[in-house]
Parts: structure tokens; C-alpha cells; sequence
């Protein structure tokens, strides 16, 4: 479903016309469950998506959502004394595009969402995810060694997880959360640190906290470094690889959780063309994160904590493994 489109048709729709404060709507799909809407706010031009209700939403809904990137609010419907409209609104015209996938996000998961699962609580709820969004990554694109980060991890999905892994929908799932402790891929019978190495020499990987090698809790935990160089043409960027993985996923689950999952990261669609560095890669080393491994103990004096720092690959050398092991490891093996 093309949001833009009723967008832009909208605006031509109202071109032209008189500079009188209003607001101009049209139904995204008459044949669907919910009332939702696309509408144009004039003069302004800002974007909006709304839901028609019958009552204004109760407490136990959840709050009315103000974010930087949007906001908020509830109106009688136009022309309809027995509706309420529930609406969110680009906080600003020059916001318009990354409203779009505001709204496409929200959208989808309204149409995905169970039967026996309300509307409303549904609707506020993805603002709320799109809320925490704005507030951790500030709506922007991802710095370069953010984005140099998950382009290592989604080349590791794509090649590792989703080859080898007995659904899309679990590969996709093996993907953690960008949480502190967690590790970047969990397996049943072993979980997967990947690190990125753009150093010419790629003799070393960075660590980012006491706790990121720390392999308690985990039957076994490898390190996966990606070593990359950055090149002018051929080889790939980010965008294109992330695109590469959702023309696998398809339309089913696993594709709708990838895209959460992107979402979790700080990836937008919208920010695509200000990630147009392209890489070759030059080699996979994987190494068994076990005793002896040079790493900081995850149990630190009092006083110190968040630690960052690098390891020499030449002092992992005793620890390396095959790159089949991890296959093995997706697979169920260990």
C-alpha cells in the first residue's frame, strides 16, 4: 500500500485552493476493518494519519503519544457528530518524509494486526515504539560506525543465520536487540559476537563493554570479525544489503520482524542516500570465546565500568576456528 501516493494526490488536490486553514482526508481503504485516513493539513502542508473512533480513547488505551517527530491528538470527525478522529501529525512539512514511514509502520501493523486485538491500544502503541525511536536516535541517520556496524551484522544474517537456520522467521529472531548486554546473534547452543574491521591492516577488533565477551550464561560464544574496505564503485552499501535480505524474507512474518528489527537499530529507508559508502570484503575470521581469551573480566573493581576497548586479532590466533563452525552452530550443532 503506496501512502505517498494519496499524499501527493492530495496535494494536488488542494493546490491552488484558497489558504484558509483546513484539513483535507481520504480514506486509505475503504474494504478494510479500520477507519483510517490520510489527510493534508493547510496551509501548513504537514502530513496526517487518522483513525476514526467511537469514544475518546480511555486511560487504559494508552497515552496520547507527543514526540519530537510528531504529534498526537483527538478531534470530532468531519462531518460525523458520532466519531472521534484519533491523528498524528508531522511535527513539521519539512518532517514529511520520515512521517511517511511513521505512518506506513503504523499502518501495517493495524491491518496486521489479531482480531481479537483493539484498535486503539494497537495504533498508540506503535507511537510509542516510534517515541522511544526518536528520543535514542534523535530521527536522523545512523553515524558512520553505527551504520559500518550493522551493515557487519546484516552480512552475517543474511549469509549465516538466514542460510542455515530452519525458518526466516527464527533466523530473523537469532538477531538481538542493540542491548548492552546482549549478544549481536543467539543460537540455542551458542551465541555470535560480530565485529566489523575497516583498518587497513585489520589487526584488531573494538569492544564496546566488560560484558560484550563475556560468555556466562551461553554454551558456547564465538567472534566473528567482518574485515571490509571502504571502495569508490563495485562491492555493496548498506542499503543494498539490507534490501538483498528483505527480497529473501518476502512478505511473510520474518520479513515484518526484520523491519522491526531495523527499526530497533536506527535504520530508516529515508536515509538511504546518505549511506552511499560502498565496501568489498576481504575475509571472515572466526574465534572460540572461551578461557584464556584475551578479553577485560566482565567482574570489575568498584568504580570502574563501561569500558571500551581493543583486541589484537594476532593474540586471538590460538583461539580461531574453521567459518564452517558457525555455520554448524545456526544449524543446531555445537
Amino acid at each position: 500500500m503506496n501512502l505517498d501516493e494519496i499524499w501527493l494526490s492530495l496535494e494536488t488536490e488542494i493546490d491552488g485552493q484558497a489558504p484558509e486553514p483546513a484539513v483535507t482526508v481520504r480514506r486509505i481503504n475503504p474494504t478494510v476493518r479500520d477507519g483510517l485516513f490520510l489527510g493534508i493539513r493547510r496551509p501548513s502542508g504537514t502530513r496526517m494519519l487518522l483513525l476514526q473512533i467511537p469514544a475518546v480513547p480511555r486511560p487504559s488505551d494508552g497515552p496520547l503519544i507527543q514526540s519530537r517527530g510528531f504529534t498526537t491528538a483527538v478531534s470530532r470527525f468531519s462531518g460525523d457528530a458520532r466519531h472521534f478522529q484519533l491523528f498524528i501529525e508531522s511535527a513539521s512539512a519539512s518532517f514529511n518524509e520520515v512521517f511517511g514511514h511513521v505512518a506506513a509502520d503504523v499502518v501495517e501493523h493495524m491491518l496486521r494486526r489479531p482480531a481479537s486485538s483493539s484498535a486503539i491500544p494497537t495504533f498508540l502503541g506503535r507511537l510509542l515504539r516510534w517515541k522511544r525511536f526518536f528520543e535514542s536516535a534523535g530521527g536522523g541517520q545512523l553515524s558512520e560506525i553505527a551504520s559500518q556496524g550493522i551493515l557487519a551484522e546484516l552480512l552475517f544474517l543474511r549469509d549465516f543465520a538466514i542460510r542455515n537456520s530452519p525458518t526466516n522467521e527464527a533466523a530473523v529472531s537469532s538477531w538481538a536487540l542493540p542491548e548492552p548486554f546482549s549478544k549481536d546473534f543467539q543460537f540455542p547452543h551458542g551465541a555470535v559476537e560480530v565485529k566489523c574491521s575497516l583498518s587497513r591492516e585489520h589487526t584488531k577488533v573494538h569492544i564496546n563493554g566488560e560484558r560484550q565477551l563475556d560468555d556466562a550464561g551461553y554454551s558456547s560464544l564465538y567472534l566473528l570479525a567482518v574485515m571490509m574496505e571502504r571502495v569508490l564503485t563495485e562491492g555493496f552499501s548498506l542499503p543494498e544489503t539490507v534490501n538483498s535480505i528483505r527480497e529473501i524474507l518476502g512478505t511473510g512474518i520474518a520479513r515484518f520482524l526484520f523491519e522491526d528489527k531495523l527499526l530497533d537499530f536506527g535504520y530508516l529507508d529515508a536515509h538511504s542516500t546518505q549511506y552511499s559508502q560502498r565496501y568489498i570484503l576481504h575475509r571472515l575470521r572466526a574465534f572460540h570465546v572461551t578461557e584464556g581469551f584475551p578479553r577485560v573480566p566482565p567482574m570489575l573493581p568498584d568504580g570502574l565500568g563501561d569500558l571500551c576497548y581493543t583486541v589484537s586479532l594476532a593474540a586471538c590466533a590460538p583461539f580461531e576456528v574453521d567459518i564452517d563452525v558457525l555455520h554448524s552452530l545456526v544449524r543446531g550443532g555445537n
